[in-house]
């Protein structure tokens, strides 16, 4: 087989149509474009196409398109906000072929997964927001012009630390999915998490609400499904993913300053904050607080980052996090919370919640001996979508290489996921009808497909869970796939316990 050159980034940006007014203002529009040594002239043909086909779009259906797919590149787009749109474009992956003595590109635009880009984008979006809010909300208090300085700052560290590759399960399905990977807790266990927070509220009533991570699994939270959500993708993908950059340097000292309008403007920096962490986390392997009084440079430096959950709850929080070996404690405080200045304020609060903290983490170990059995004999992804629950195995003894499974993962995913949002709002078509039959109803529909290497996936979605499974025995029949679908639910869901 020949060899695939994997899908690159290419670029991205964000504009906003109506800050240009004619066209001797046309560069208004682009707010943000990366990277910026692209020339002016492809910025605005790449907006300018991105800004027709939404309009043309709107010509067929009162939904606008967010994907366009080309030979060399994929665009996909997205309007958080109203007016202002993400951009996102993807080198495809290809390969080389010979014809006659030349050379020729050959490119699978068919391994990407629309679905998986969209959330790539969306994720960032509530990263974002986190932190700074919406982007109407930097305008209308400060300016255009600070809005154009905070996301210079934000998006080149954020982006250049995405896996755009298609090389993992993690960056096609498993992004696509976007659920949460619950730790499985025996009830005992779990009444003795409560308690613990319970606690922590009783003897700090400004702790509002609280969160619990066993390495990337979620154990506890107080917040609502969404919030929850966008909290664990935050701790997973960034507090404790894996920057290329090295060890920041920066971080613990004074925040960067910009220069707006001939004035100097403090603003944070989401790149400290988050390398930081991330030193904290790889050099300290005991109990240490990540945020709050942090040990810098041998010097306990007081840090307390400011965070938004969620745009449904505009509730302003100072964040916390304690770290207990592979355990996460985040404590989401009332914002400007007394006392947070002093170091008696978490020396009170590592007393109370250490020892309890160390014997939670030895449980949960031990308890990961349990779940292993259940991995040892499937091949599978797993979702919920009333919980968001999320679990996944490709176990070490599996008999198939990943390179050969992806592409048919990510084209069945991409088909069970994309089937409501292509309905559109016509319904004379009889096969559209059918289809929203289909979908309102929430009746189950499966996808079965088999890769070259004779792997068949089995992707089933019901009203509110999909699967996939993945088969690498030979001679699998129809029957045989029930079966193992059978079987694996039966073993996936005993003595599970949620709230």
């Amino acid at each position: 087989m020949q060899d695939l050159n994997l899908s690159k980034f290419h670029s991205f940006f964000i504009y906003n149509s109506t800050f240009s007014k004619s066209e001797e203002t046309e560069t208004d529009k682009i707010i943000f474009y990366y990277p910026e040594t692209t020339t002016l002239k492809e910025q605005l043909q790449n907006v300018g196409l991105i800004e027709a086909l939404t309009a043309y779009s709107l010509s067929f259906s009162n939904k606008k398109c967010n994907s366009l797919h080309l030979e060399k590149n994929r665009y996909v787009f997205f309007e958080p906000e109203k007016d202002y749109w993400l951009v996102l474009i993807i080198s495809n992956p290809f390969t080389y072929k010979m014809k006659g003595n030349e050379k020729i590109q050959k490119f699978k635009f068919n391994l990407l997964s629309d679905q998986t880009l969209l959330q790539i984008l969306k994720n960032s979006y509530r990263i974002f927001y986190m932190f700074y809010q919406t982007f109407n909300d930097l305008v209308q208090k400060n300016s255009v012009l600070y809005l154009k300085s905070i996301l210079a700052q934000f998006f080149p560290f954020y982006l250049s630390n995405i896996d755009f590759s298609y090389s993992s399960i993690e960056n096609t399905v498993w992004t696509a999915l976007d659920g949460i990977q619950f730790c499985s807790v025996h009830k005992n266990l779990y009444l003795r998490i409560k308690c613990l927070m319970n606690q922590v509220k009783s003897n700090f009533p400004y702790v509002k609400n609280s969160m619990l991570l066993f390495e990337k699994n979620l154990v506890w939270s107080s917040f609502e499904t969404e919030e929850t959500r966008n909290l664990y993708h935050f701790m997973c993908s960034q507090v404790l993913g894996q920057y290329k950059s090295t060890k920041s340097k920066e971080f613990g000292k004074e925040k960067p300053t910009v220069k707006l309008e001939n004035k100097e403007s403090t603003v944070f920096s989401y790149q400290n904050l988050i390398l930081g962490i991330q030193n904290l986390v790889a050099d300290i392997k005991e109990e240490h607080f990540l945020t709050g009084a942090t040990l810098i440079e041998n010097k306990v430096v007081i840090k307390i980052p400011t965070i938004f959950v969620s745009e449904s709850n505009t509730q302003k929080y100072q964040l916390i996090i304690y770290k207990s070996r592979n355990l996460f404690l985040l404590l989401f405080l009332e914002n400007e919370a007394p006392n947070l200045n002093e170091i008696s304020f978490y020396q009170k609060l590592s007393t109370l919640i250490r020892k309890e903290m160390q014997s939670i983490c030895e449980l949960l170990n031990n308890g990961q001996d349990e779940d292993e059995k259940i991995d040892q004999v499937f091949n599978y992804i797993y979702f919920n979508s009333i919980n968001l629950s999320v679990k996944q195995c490709l176990n070490e003894k599996r008999n198939f290489s990943l390179t050969d499974v992806i592409p048919q993962l990510v084209a069945v995913s991409d088909e069970l996921l994309r089937k409501k949002s292509q309905i559109p709002d016509e319904i004379d078509n009889p096969k559209t009808q059918y289809l929203r039959f289909i979908i309102e109803r929430e009746i189950p529909f499966e996808i079965i497909s088999q890769s070259k290497k004779s792997v068949w996936i089995v992707g089933k979605k019901t009203s509110n869970h999909v699967f996939f499974l993945i088969f690498d025995q030979k001679n699998v029949n129809l029957n045989s796939i029930e079966e193992e679908m059978e079987k694996f639910s039966s073993a996936l869901f005993k003595d599970y316990f949620f709230d």
